[in-house]
């Protein structure tokens, strides 16, 4: 046997174990989601469904990371393993890596459909997507702690406002509508200043009055429905984008309720809280309580906009703290009632069944969402570069500087003129960077620099785990390390033994998360942007390639039209022909 064939039969035994592999997992993942199906045979509580799904959930990820271990242990394919982590924790937690490596080890990246399709991407009918976690908060239906907390909704302030506003209106519109409407009116005076040479932003109404008509058009098909059509995709939109927002959802659907009536009579079924909205909805809902609901403030038309802009602000800022504490709240509300239960039980006082604290109002489940590899997508005509694509990045000082000042929560980073000298090099106190280098090279340094002193913990395999560390903070900015040839030559020498590498992982597994998600948070923007830039400029350069490529082409069929000419013409004249050609 040739040492071609054996590669290829190697090959072909790895293609059969990572397939039999994956086949295995998808039956584990099936067996976790059926868990939760409800069986009217077998009833289970709620909070013991969502236990028994959490520890599925908790032991695939342990067997399926140390498997992972096993094979790194051996020194194969931790290049791979640290880039993967970089591209993937800064927006997946550990659970879900595990999850996606496991189905697609060999991905770039990967995205929700929604994700995809707001950067110009479509996926194909048929394309498997790669399942992952996703926990779900829901509140007890009819809990009087949750209703109380509902009722702080700071949307419910233009919800009554637009209740008033009806009342007195010889013809009230659905709230849809009335989006529409003064969206369209919005646009045109926009449209009317920028004629006369005056830029207006566009308000809320106009933002969000497109977004519901590129929706319709979606739902549609067509980009010119019939009234009924066009009505119950706005009916959807309403049901499916505002009212969840506002008012909370009943996980139960219509047709389950129905046949379930009787037994949700005597409990107290659980309800997915109200959506977090848009983005453009919560600013068209400011726009709103600053311009109609607030007492309009008087002066100088710069006194009035600067205070209807704190009033935006002030609204945003008070939904956003309503709903991105509602567990918090609802906990102390809950635990106050049970200790105001306690001492008027102790103090002899009568009870009432209706003041009773009821079960704790929160339950958190696990469940499963969909996610698609950045192999299975098709990039549109105006396709964007963001994390899920693996796009290189446009480095530049912008991005140095952000680096730089995310890692200076961890360490004191210098800057200096000229070259590093020795002394400061070897100091451990701060770190050092010479504005001599490359915006790039100073990042690699800075990173690698965290991760040495990250290592300090690893009692084996410091300059290895230092530069594999290093390669997933710089992945996960679109960057690569280029001092990590160096692992494979340790690896190579058997310096490090298998327990050595297993101690070295745990212990990335632990940094890694927190350092990414601190990258993501503080610079993630910035990233989306200069890759983004990258992607324009590359194409802007393939483009002016394809034309330079297409006028030498050209130039080249009119000389050669020139070159047969001139030797017809020759031809002629040799025979006696003349001018005749």
């Amino acid at each position: 046997m040739t040492a071609q064939q054996n590669s290829k039969n190697q090959q072909a035994h790895k293609d059969i174990n990572t397939s039999q592999a994956r086949q295995s997992i998808t039956k584990t993942i099936e067996r976790i989601q059926n868990i939760a199906q409800y069986d009217p045979n077998n009833k289970k509580n709620p909070r013991a469904v969502a236990k028994e799904r959490k520890e599925a959930i908790d032991n695939f990820v342990k067997e399926e990371t140390e498997r992972v271990y096993n094979r790194l242990a051996k020194g194969d394919g931790l290049e791979a393993h640290f880039r993967s982590i970089g591209r993937l924790l800064t927006h997946y937690n550990k659970k879900n890596q595990v999850f996606i490596k496991a189905q697609r080890p060999d991905t770039a990246g990967v995205a929700s459909r929604g994700t995809w399709e707001r950067h110009g991407y479509t996926i194909p009918n048929g394309t498997r997507p790669i399942t992952v976690t996703q926990s779900y908060k829901y509140v007890l239906n009819n809990s009087r702690h949750v209703n109380d907390w509902l009722k702080e909704n700071p949307l419910l302030d233009i919800v009554k406002w637009y209740q008033s506003k009806i009342k007195t209106t010889k013809q009230p519109q659905l709230f849809i509508d009335y989006i529409l409407k003064n969206g369209d009116i919005k646009k045109q005076k926009r449209l009317e200043a920028l004629e006369r040479g005056e830029k207006i932003k566009k308000s809320g109404f106009e933002k969000l009055a497109t977004d519901i008509r590129t929706y319709i058009k979606k739902y549609t098909g067509t980009d010119t429905p019939d009234k009924n059509l066009e009505n119950e995709a706005k009916e959807f939109y309403l049901r499916r984008y505002l009212t969840p927002v506002v008012r909370g959802i009943s996980i139960i659907k219509p047709e389950e309720k129905l046949a379930r009536q009787k037994d949700a009579e005597q409990k107290p079924w659980f309800l997915l809280p109200p959506w977090k909205p848009s983005k453009t909805f919560l600013d068209l809902c400011a726009q709103i309580y600053a311009f109609f609901i607030v007492p309009q403030p008087e002066g100088s038309k710069a006194m009035i906009d600067e205070q209807r802009d704190r009033s935006q602000r002030e609204f945003i800022q008070r939904y956003n703290t309503w709903h991105t504490h509602m567990h918090t709240r609802l906990k102390e509300a809950w635990i106050n009632s049970c200790n105001e239960w306690k001492r008027r039980k102790d103090a002899g006082e009568e009870l009432r069944k209706e003041d009773a604290p009821g079960g704790y109002p929160v339950l958190i489940s696990p469940s499963f969402t969909s996610v698609y590899a950045y192999e299975d997508v098709t990039p549109g005509e105006k396709a964007k570069a963001f994390y899920a694509t693996g796009t290189p990045i446009k480095c530049d000082e912008e991005l140095y500087k952000a680096v730089r000042d995310a890692f200076r929560t961890y360490f004191p980073i210098s800057e200096i003129q000229g070259e590093v000298p020795k002394v400061l090099q070897k100091t451990e106190k701060s770190f050092s960077v010479s504005l001599m280098d490359s915006p790039e090279d100073r990042i690699v340094g800075i990173a690698r620099e965290w991760a040495r002193q990250q290592c300090e913990a690893i009692p084996k395999g410091k300059e290895t785990f230092r530069e594999l560390l290093a390669l997933s903070v710089l992945s996960g900015m679109g960057l690569d390390n280029p001092h990590i040839a160096s692992v494979a030559a340790h690896i190579e020498n058997g310096s490090l033994g298998e327990e050595d590498i297993r101690i070295g992982l745990q212990t990335s597994s632990t940094l890694l998360p927190k350092v990414l998600g601190h990258v993501q948070r503080r610079i993630g923007k910035v990233i989306d942007t200069k890759m983004e830039e990258y992607m324009n400029e590359h194409l802007i350069k393939e483009a002016e390639k394809a034309e330079c490529i297409h006028n030498m082409a050209s130039t080249q069929i009119e000389t050669t039209k020139e070159e047969t000419k001139t030797s017809i013409d020759d031809l002629a004249l040799d025979i006696g022909l003349g001018d005749i050609f």
